[in-house]
């Protein structure tokens, strides 16, 4: 099985790397800690949090993904959507409360609700999401921060949306 492996560092740029035919994969990073999002054609793709790594060390990690709900390994795969929230002068808004909801055309799909919370480094990560229009809303103590459509039309890799609040 081949799988997208998406590096977030925290200095908030991104790398990705596929894996070969046995899922493996090799990372060469600097020392630090990393966010990784593994996904898949037809499973759910799983965010790992805070990974390691020191200097001059060698880690392995093996992980498995499991199959997508309601997905054959036929069909496309979901995605993950995530970014940074900051206020407008730059600084990092933790503890908001990140919604996703699907305005898709399809009865089914229509009203379905993605949730994340920042954290300290104002980031979020929301797994499972497919191909749609959708609204992006914000929230902070049932005070609503913004609200704004967001479209996702490829899933093959990581969707990235920061947002700056005004």
């Amino acid at each position: 099985m081949r799988a997208q492996l998406m590096c977030l560092w925290r200095d908030q740029r991104m790398s990705s790397i596929s894996t070969d035919e046995k899922g493996c994969a090799v990372l060469e990073l600097p020392e630090g800690a990393y966010d990784l999002v593994v996904s898949a054609k037809g499973y759910l793709s799983m965010l790992i949090r805070g990974v390691g790594v020191l200097g001059g060390a060698r880690t392995e990690m093996m992980r498995g993904l499991v199959v997508g709900e309601g997905r054959s390994e036929d069909e496309a795969p979901s995605t993950a959507l995530g970014g940074y929230i900051r206020d407008r002068l730059g600084h990092p808004l933790g503890n908001i409360l990140v919604q996703v909801v699907s305005k898709s055309a399809s009865l089914i799909e229509t009203g379905k609700t993605y949730v994340a919370r920042t954290d300290s480094r104002g980031a979020y990560v929301i797994h499972g999401i497919g191909c749609g229009e959708y609204e992006i809303a914000l929230r902070a103590a049932q005070r609503l921060l913004a609200r704004e459509p967001l479209r996702i039309a490829d899933i093959s890799s990581f969707v990235r949306r920061d947002v700056v609040l005004r």
